[in-house]
């Protein structure tokens, strides 16, 4: 990976100064200051609510802010509160999302350049050629070995962050043997990659900035930050707490300035043993989607994780478990009662409770109110002769926002304003105060900060001294090695491997993983 850069305080390409917005009587950002240094990788870190999406959101001007703040960058200087889009991308700012913004069912070169430059011809004239010439044109720039006619969706997640990448900054001019100029900011890039491609787009991101790209690199994992970072700003309540290069910051130091305090992760990394040696969840010959005979049984206490590529049926072992996939063969118990094929009602009523990995979309009401939230899978505890009583429910809801620690601005806001740490931090409440009897989690920490992350690590906990028996699908591979007791492996819609956590290391994990899918490759 190419090296870090030393910044020199007069070589900055973007200067933010004084960011103030407020909510009400809410402060999002109070004087927020921004420095990035030319061909660096600048890290925006802080924990979820902490300022990091307010402060995007102004310099690409879709948040206007309070007054008296600035923008400076070799093009121009502006104040921030006459930032619009339009502005945002004459002073050179590029943003590039987690939700990539791309169209899957589109051509890579469509995806590169779906709106005509001025002085184009109207799109049915552009001749295909033409388009594909200009595609490979900007595809050879930023050395992507891509076809440029394939559909996106046939690229691997880490080329399609590259091609969103690659769209982003595909106008600016670029000198001869370097890259585009301006500021590409990226959110949470890895997110949604796999762990082997994770290395890949961060080593690229590392030659981008050797050739003079400046990147403003937005991360909840932190050895990512210490590792591709050349400095490093943390927001916490809105306010700047810590700006220093990288190579000056330890992990644990880093950790305390995100969330005010030292963290203890709550580990359980080959600790726990099944509470009463009990089996609780027994599948067997699963069948259905891309399961192929899915064998797997989990006992009161343990906690298993799931490993695998994307592809492997991780959320689709877990979605036929619970019966939002159908059930094409083999058997589901659940405390030694068969419930093969039963839909999800039934499941739920089984004591099965479900934490999908799109937490706003399929486990949260957007429009309802943190209370309704909490409750929403409990209303027959506060109905009395078929009548339901708020005022009981609403008391239920009060003592799980506080046991589980949920920040919000009260019970009665939208769910949609918190953050996503303290969204899922509600689900889990939803779910845990019903005393499961198997709990099932896909991603349970995506898109969420290493505070509140330590929080969810310590319900899994307490789920399974309580003799839940819960599986974990992750990607992140520390997760899966510090908060499990067992890993199984899934490759193309089997079970590949089953192993202890405490016989096994990071890289043997990893090897595990990848060994599978690269033998496949080479059937």
């Amino acid at each position: 990976m190419a090296g870090k850069v030393a910044v020199r305080s007069n070589d900055y390409i973007l200067r933010v100064g004084s960011v103030s917005k407020t909510y009400g009587t809410s402060r999002a950002l109070a004087e927020v200051d921004l420095d990035v240094a030319r061909g660096s990788v600048h890290a925006l870190a802080g924990g979820n609510g902490s300022g990091k999406s307010t402060l995007i959101k102004v310099l690409a001007g879709v948040v206007r802010p309070d007054r008296g703040g600035h923008v400076a960058t070799p093009i121009r200087s502006e104040p921030t509160d006459q930032i619009t889009p339009s502005v945002s991308r004459q002073l050179g700012l590029r943003f590039v999302h987690q939700d990539l913004g791309l169209f899957e069912d589109l051509s890579v070169a469509d995806n590169l350049l779906p709106v005509l430059a001025p002085g184009d011809s109207p799109a049915g004239f552009v001749g295909r050629q033409s388009l594909r010439q200009r595609a490979r044109s900007i595809l050879d720039r930023f050395e992507l070995d891509i076809d440029e006619s394939r559909d996106l969706r046939e690229l691997r997640p880490a080329e399609q962050t590259l091609v969103a990448i690659a769209r982003a900054l595909s106008d600016f001019e670029v000198p001869s043997g370097g890259v585009a100029d301006g500021v590409l900011f990226l959110d949470e890039p890895t997110a949604r990659l796999p762990h082997g491609e994770v290395s890949e787009l961060l080593e690229r991101l590392r030659g981008y900035a050797g050739r003079g790209q400046s990147i403003v690199f937005v991360s909840h994992r932190l050895d990512e930050v210490l590792e591709v970072c050349d400095a490093v700003t943390v927001l916490r309540d809105g306010v700047k707490v810590l700006d220093s290069p990288s190579a000056d910051l330890a992990r644990p130091k880093l950790v305390e300035a995100i969330v005010g305090r030292q963290v203890d992760s709550a580990s359980v990394r080959g600790g726990r043993s099944p509470v009463e040696h009990r089996e609780v969840l027994s599948v067997s010959g699963l069948l259905g989607g891309p399961l192929r005979g899915v064998d797997l049984q989990v006992g009161a206490g343990e906690v298993v994780g799931v490993a695998g590529l994307v592809s492997s049926g991780r959320t689709s072992l877990l979605e036929t478990i619970v019966g939002l996939h159908p059930h094409l063969g083999g058997s589901v118990r659940v405390a030694g009662r068969e419930l093969s094929g039963a839909g999800l009602r039934t499941m739920l009523a089984n004591g099965v409770a479900y934490v999908p990995e799109d937490r706003l979309r399929l486990s949260l009401f957007p429009e309802m109110s943190v209370s309704d939230n909490v409750v929403a899978n409990a209303l027959h505890r506060h109905t009395q002769l078929g009548v339901f009583r708020p005022r009981k429910a609403t008391r239920a809801a009060a003592r799980e926002h506080a046991e589980y620690g949920v920040k919000s601005p009260g019970l009665d806001a939208p769910i949609s304003v918190l953050s996503g740490g303290n969204q899922q931090k509600v689900v889990m409440a939803r779910w845990l105060s019903s005393l499961p009897r198997v709990l099932l989690l896909d991603e349970p920490s995506q898109g969420v900060d290493i505070g509140a992350r330590a929080d969810i690590y310590r319900f899994i906990g307490a789920a399974a001294e309580s003799g839940a028996a819960v599986v974990v699908v992750s990607s992140d591979i520390e997760e899966l090695l510090g908060h499990c007791t067992r890993i199984v492996g899934l490759h193309e819609g089997k079970i590949s491997f089953s192993r202890p956590t405490e016989s096994l290391t990071r890289s043997e994990l990893i090897s595990l993983v990848y060994e599978m899918n690269e033998k496949a490759d080479l059937r």
